[in-house]
């Protein structure tokens, strides 16, 4: 029958799907996972137990991911506000140890540092461990934090913030 009965003509489908390949597989490192959360306002902590006891939790690892680095890199949750808008409160960041000796050199960027019994994620805005031996520990929400100094014979250790997990770099 024509156009113009009651048979119509089937749409003609075509297929413009572009194959893209095989699906690449997720890799995950495997993290030391710190139990303590480091808290975005400072709070006491008790004692830490020992980091070789630590678990260790799976974590996405990015295109752009250093694997030699990220290895020796350890997972923290945030617990506060006083971090925001660069790190919310129950996130989980990375972060790689900082050696002892590399301690005087960190600055302007968000590190966790253990200290007179705190854990806590702040960034260091200005570091005076070579001169006055203090770190000056300040809040990114300035409503929900301020400022705090860490005498260098109290701190334990420093870890640098590379990134949130399961999310990009934070720098």
């Amino acid at each position: 029958m024509g156009k113009g009965g009651g048979e119509q003509e089937k749409p003609k489908i075509t297929n413009t799907a572009i194959p893209l390949g095989p699906a690449v597989p997720q890799m995950y490192a495997h993290l030391r996972f710190v139990p303590i959360v480091a808290r975005a306002t400072f709070a006491e902590m008790g004692d830490s137990p020992n980091p070789d006891e630590f678990d260790t939790i799976a974590v996405p690892i990015q295109p752009n991911d250093d694997l030699q680095r990220l290895e020796k890199c350890w997972v923290f949750e945030v617990n506060g506000d006083s971090m925001e808008p660069t790190v919310h409160h129950g996130q989980r960041i990375i972060a790689e140890p900082v050696n002892e000796g590399d301690w005087e050199y960190q600055s302007d960027r968000v590190y966790v540092v253990s200290y007179a019994g705190y854990l806590v994620v702040k960034r260091i805005k200005t570091n005076h461990l070579r001169t006055k031996h203090y770190l000056e520990l300040w809040s990114d929400n300035e409503k929900k934090g301020g400022m705090k100094v860490a005498q260098r014979g109290e701190i334990k250790g420093i870890w640098k913030v590379l990134r949130l997990d399961r999310a990009p770099e934070i720098y």
